[in-house]
């Protein structure tokens, strides 16, 4: 138990480390800046990380599908899953701090975690400090774009805050991510609590591309429900008028359904 327990916890704080970079410098050429995919042996995941903001997402490789999960699966996959949006901060030229905002652990909903880094050609490797400073344990990310990249679904690029859910998007050139809480988080740490955690926390990066038809496509590379990933949402064309954003989801035949998803800018 102790190991497995020393084991969550060096994955929940290296996960950290890589998303403190998220906007670690201020500068455009900031290499911290951008969009990263995790290099970790059980694990797998993406974050995307703005000059002053973060989301993040990392699951096991190979976990258990479900269809209809019970109490149990839902509290067992809530336990599995490092998932965390919030700001950071950098200290000094190799050391970060960040802040969550949003967690997928109730009780580290505000906390703070500092970290050193390094970064060879497209290779973040990071390693988190603990109390006495020391580094605790090392991860590695790699880049696959930079932040405030052109691409189809560029025209969003930025750090978005919702107006009618309680939640954060980022964007950058073709991917995006969204942290959503669904409803109230429980502390208790109960079965019942996670499983109501599980469906209260809506994280997921997705990959854009846009059609003829100034329709937009959407693949969920990865999400905290399972059961999303490798499904494809349709939207509008962006309504704008800046700082505030608007779209709807659009079934397959063409029709807007539901109410708009809209969102204000906070951050570029």
């Amino acid at each position: 138990m102790f190991m497995k327990l020393l084991f969550r916890t060096a994955l929940f704080f290296a996960g950290l480390i890589w998303v403190i970079p998220a906007g670690i410098a201020q500068t455009e050429k900031n290499p911290l800046q951008g969009v990263w995919k995790y290099e970790v042996d059980d694990m797998e995941g993406m974050a995307i990380m703005s000059s002053s903001h973060f989301i993040w997402i990392l699951t096991p490789k190979n976990r258990a599908c479900f269809g209809n999960p019970s109490e149990s699966e839902k509290a067992q996959a809530i336990e599995s899953l490092f998932a965390q949006s919030g700001t950071w901060k950098l200290e000094s030229s190799n050391r970060a701090r960040a802040t969550y905002v949003y967690s997928s652990t109730p009780s580290d909903s505000g906390k703070s975690v500092r970290w050193d880094f390094k970064i060879e050609g497209d290779l973040l490797t990071s390693w988190i400090l603990g109390p006495d400073g020391q580094r605790v344990n090392q991860i590695k990310a790699r880049k696959l774009g930079e932040w405030n990249a052109s691409g189809e679904t560029s025209f969003h690029n930025g750090v978005w805050e919702y107006l009618s859910l309680k939640g954060i998007y980022l964007h950058s050139g073709s991917y995006g991510g969204w942290f959503i809480i669904n409803k109230p988080i429980e502390t208790s740490g109960t079965v019942q609590s996670r499983a109501n955690n599980f469906d209260a926390v809506n994280v997921a990066i997705v990959v854009g591309t846009r059609r003829q038809d100034d329709r937009y496509i959407w693949n969920v590379v990865h999400a905290a429900d399972q059961r999303m990933e490798g499904e494809s949402y349709i939207t509008t064309g962006n309504s704008m008028q800046l700082p505030k954003s608007a779209l709807w989801f659009v079934d397959n035949n063409g029709k807007m359904v539901g109410e708009a998803i809209r969102t204000i800018r906070i951050a570029q």
